[in-house]
């Protein structure tokens, strides 16, 4: 298996779509198009639809996506807005963001 410094992997989370706002797809292309201007390829991406980012709710696209950065398989976790990784704010991402800094 290749390192994963050159490749990023995709979270996208739905709660409600309210007329395509924040759709899934929307999302999908604009990471894409991210991931393309800084050199990265996108190997994995990870969907939660109908999953709220406050609720104590079981995501398992987020565990995926979290569980790619930590091993080692992606360097580069790319979401189309930071409330799509969570709605808890600090207290959720600070610590995610120091796990994954000492992911291999």
């Amino acid at each position: 298996m290749q390192h994963g410094d050159s490749y990023a992997g995709l979270y996208l989370r739905l709660s409600l779509d309210r007329e395509g706002k924040t759709a899934i797809q929307r999302q999908e292309v604009d990471c894409r198009d991210w991931a393309a201007r800084h050199g990265l390829a996108v190997r994995e991406v990870h969907v939660d639809r109908g999953r709220s980012g406050y609720k104590d709710v079981a995501r398992s696209g987020f565990d995926a996506a979290t569980n790619a950065v930590t091993s080692g398989l992606v360097r580069t976790l790319i979401v189309w807005k930071l409330d799509r990784l969570s709605r808890k704010g600090t207290a959720e991402v600070g610590p995610l963001l120091d796990q994954f800094d000492r992911a291999p």
